[in-house]
């Protein structure tokens, strides 16, 4: 599915993976922002830059690339690390990343500060956060009819507020309200 802004000349395009009762949409934003700029793009307009789970996903980016845009460069995706920090990768929600597919030889951190990600030709590869690429977000509808079970599990020193988790305001908005002390 495509649609395009008529304000900006914009070309969105969307693809949709369902995960037991709700679907997860991707959409490839062609705009030349910088990491943080599409994260906050996609934060105001989605839920947040896409994550990818497995090999699949991310050719499933790969080849609508290819196919639709004969676009093969890098374009960003959710994932990062903190400044200074070489191991510890991150999804842009916050959460920890257990699945990589860097390309070969990568992460290579030939240059000092590479620390946000971006997909190309179906693998992750390591990128200047200053950089200006294409992106994808990622939105999730509950699917019609279907009930959402959610756990939550806290570590020690964990820092987690179910408020901030712009997925889940997104699919519950009676979490922006103001702060209810019950909850």
């Amino acid at each position: 599915m495509q649609r395009k802004s008529s304000s900006t000349g914009l070309l969105i395009t969307a693809l949709s993976v369902v995960v037991s009762g709700l679907t997860k949409q991707f959409y490839y934003v062609d705009k030349q922002l910088t990491w943080q700029g599409a994260q906050q793009y996609c934060r105001e307009k989605y839920i947040d830059l896409a994550f990818i789970t497995d090999q699949e996903e991310a050719e499933l980016f790969s080849n609508v690339l290819t196919s639709e845009f004969n676009w093969i460069g890098l374009t960003w995706i959710g994932l990062y690390r903190e400044t200074n920090d070489s191991t510890e990768w991150k999804w842009s929600g916050g959460w920890n990343s257990t699945f990589r597919f860097w390309s070969k030889g990568l992460p290579n951190h030939l240059i000092v500060n590479q620390d946000c990600v971006g997909v190309i030709t179906g693998e992750m590869a390591d990128s200047l956060c200053q950089q200006r690429n294409p992106f994808w977000c990622f939105d999730v509808k509950l699917s019609e009819g279907e009930g959402l079970c959610l756990t939550v599990s806290f570590c020690e020193g964990g820092d987690f507020s179910i408020r901030k988790s712009p997925f889940l305001t997104r699919l519950f908005p009676e979490f922006n309200r103001p702060s209810d002390p019950t909850m």
